[in-house]
């Protein structure tokens, strides 16, 4: 799809779903690496989404829905988010499929413990060994489909660096 078509589809979601709340913000293709662990982002301050080239057209609606339900929840994958993207759904949005599985039941309040986080990390640092804390963090969150934005998360766990500091380590030991 080109840039212009993008740009259209931005404005007939934008039309169908959020009643017009887009209307300052222009959505572009970016490069893998701009787009972190995902296939597109959002930059709310900016009044901006970034897709990922060489995202198949089939996809783009879904994923640019899934960026706009981000954008106006203010949200992660939070409880915001979650209602957000069954609102969209329940008008009939062509979502992904995950997405169109999700339920708030899925959202878990609180905290992790720091077994759970060990757990979790000796899997995922060994499918990513260079993962930084926060990327760790977001996609325990996503995965957990827990609460929390990572930089709150590391902030009201002191052990979570540790933990992941810990996991680094004997990572590079077993390397060695």
């Amino acid at each position: 799809m080109a840039r212009q078509g993008l740009q259209a589809l931005l404005r007939k979601l934008d039309k169908q779903y959020f009643a017009g709340r887009f209307a300052e913000y222009s959505v572009e293709f970016a490069a893998p690496n701009a787009c972190t662990c995902a296939a597109a982002r959002t930059n709310a301050s900016q009044g901006k989404i970034l897709i990922r080239l060489g995202l198949r057209d089939q996809n783009l609606p879904g994923v640019l829905l899934h960026q706009m339900a981000h954008a106006v929840s203010e949200d992660t994958h939070d409880l915001a988010w979650k209602r957000e993207m069954i609102r969209i759904r329940a008008l009939g949005a062509p979502l992904l499929e995950a997405d169109s599985l999700i339920e708030l039941r899925d959202w878990k309040a609180g905290r992790a413990s720091p077994a759970e986080f060990a757990a979790f990390l000796s899997g995922f640092l060994l499918r990513d060994p260079s993962a930084t804390l926060e990327v760790s963090v977001k996609r325990f969150i996503d995965d957990g489909r827990r609460a929390g934005r990572p930089k709150d998360y590391i902030r009201s766990c002191p052990w979570i660096t540790d933990t992941f500091e810990k996991m680094r380590a004997g990572q590079a030991r077993r390397k060695a």
